[in-house]
């Protein structure tokens, strides 16, 4: 049985028919051409963008309320050319007191852009995620962390009686011993000699 198989020149003429080419539109008294597709590069370039403005660099805490202006900002930039000002204050201002976005949505492919607000959320949940999981590691390596250290102390001060560790705690000043509070925690209250009494050693 033959397969009826469609050549790709054809197949690509048949798309350059229907195609609808990008606008040369006017907002306001500016020219501008807005594309109606993205390339696969630009889309990806488009929700990246818009993902990682939504997470604070340093803390990766998740920041909802800058999606919509991150998105508004990516359709101008990459759908019409615009060059927005880095200053945040100036952009958001110019985006949200304009109707720019919404003439240009009227413009571009819908299916297309339909799909990358989907896979903006989609992105932003898996990296949600991520950063759970992240926290969630560092926390169970901090309580591993801190058995450890309660495992070792209790090693080391197994016989060691609860005055003698107040004793000690007490000696320690910013994190440093304090040698002459360290003797003088030890000196036997009813001595006036200055003998000093030995700390207890852990029995081997």
């Amino acid at each position: 049985m033959s397969e009826n198989k469609i050549n790709i020149d054809e197949f690509k003429a048949a798309i350059n028919a229907i195609s609808t080419p990008d606008a040369v539109v006017e907002w306001h008294g500016i020219e501008m051409t807005i594309k109606r597709l993205l390339s696969l590069e630009e889309m990806l370039t488009f929700v990246n963008d818009v993902v990682s403005s939504c997470f604070e660099e340093k803390t990766g805490e998740y920041i909802p309320e800058i999606k919509d202006f991150a998105i508004r900002c990516s359709i101008m930039e990459s759908y019409a050319g615009f060059v927005l000002p880095s200053d945040l204050s100036e952009k958001y201002s110019m985006i949200y007191n304009s109707d720019i976005v919404s003439f240009i949505v009227k413009h571009i492919d819908k299916n297309q852009f339909e799909s990358i607000l989907s896979s903006i959320d989609d992105k932003i949940e898996h990296q949600a995620q991520n950063n759970i999981e992240a926290i969630n590691k560092q926390m169970n390596e901090l309580i591993a962390g801190f058995s450890t250290i309660e495992q070792n102390l209790s090693n080391i001060f197994g016989n060691v009686d609860s005055d003698t560790i107040s004793k000690i705690a007490g000696a320690i000043v910013d994190g440093s011993f304090d040698e002459k509070k360290l003797v003088d925690a030890f000196k036997a209250p009813e001595n006036n000699d200055g003998k000093i009494v030995s700390m207890p050693k852990k029995e081997q």
